[in-house]
């Protein structure tokens, strides 16, 4: 990932880069060293998309993103893998410090309990959503390539910066074979709706 300072249109600045682990191939040539944080990186398809979240008790511009696509997924053959692979790398939802590119949030390592389960990459954008329409992001959606859609609810004011899980798991290749290997490559579509008790 790389970030422009723009302040000035007609000068602009490379402000920082992050880098991720390399494939390592014949052909690979000065391969910068992993950033701090970004190990879990994969290929990055997921855009940096910029919110404002609540952080440390101030309100801070931050980027959420995917963590990328594992070419692991690709597979041996034009169908691709049978079924639900585990993936090393893209596993995980980052919120990123816009000013610097740091890691403020991994979903994978700051929710160990979801390690188990947080198997396969995320090379979509990730849906963020303002539930009561303050200004902050309080939600993040993100769906897997081993098709499983996740919820991660941002919420400091409890002591805890974000919990979440998981809430939808359609692949059923495990009893089904290739054909219901399902594999969410795009962001999920969120929609709300008020249900009124009679």
């Amino acid at each position: 990932y790389y970030a422009f300072d723009v302040t000035n249109p007609d000068n602009p600045s490379l402000k920082w880069q992050k880098h991720g682990p390399y494939i390592l191939t014949r052909h690979n040539k000065n391969i910068p060293e992993i950033s701090p944080g970004y190990e879990r990186l994969g290929q990055t398809w997921s855009s940096l998309k910029p919110v404002m979240i609540e952080w440390n008790g101030q309100n801070k511009v931050v980027l959420v993103a995917g963590g990328g696509y594992d070419p692991y997924e690709d597979g041996d053959s034009l169908s691709g893998p049978s079924s639900r692979q585990v993936n090393q790398v893209g596993n995980t939802v980052y919120i990123i410090d816009a000013e610097n590119g740091d890691i403020l949030w991994n979903a994978y390592d700051d929710l160990p309990a979801l390690q188990d389960s947080m198997t396969n990459a995320i090379p979509a954008d990730i849906a963020p959503i303002d539930r009561d329409a303050d200004g902050l992001v309080d939600l993040l959606y993100a769906s897997d390539v081993g098709g499983r859609v996740w919820r991660f609810d941002l919420n400091q004011k409890d002591g805890e910066f974000a919990t979440g899980g998981l809430i939808a798991d359609m692949n059923d290749s495990a009893d089904n074979g290739i054909s219901d290997n399902r594999r969410f490559y795009n962001r999920p579509d969120v929609s709300y709706i008020k249900d009124v008790k009679k």
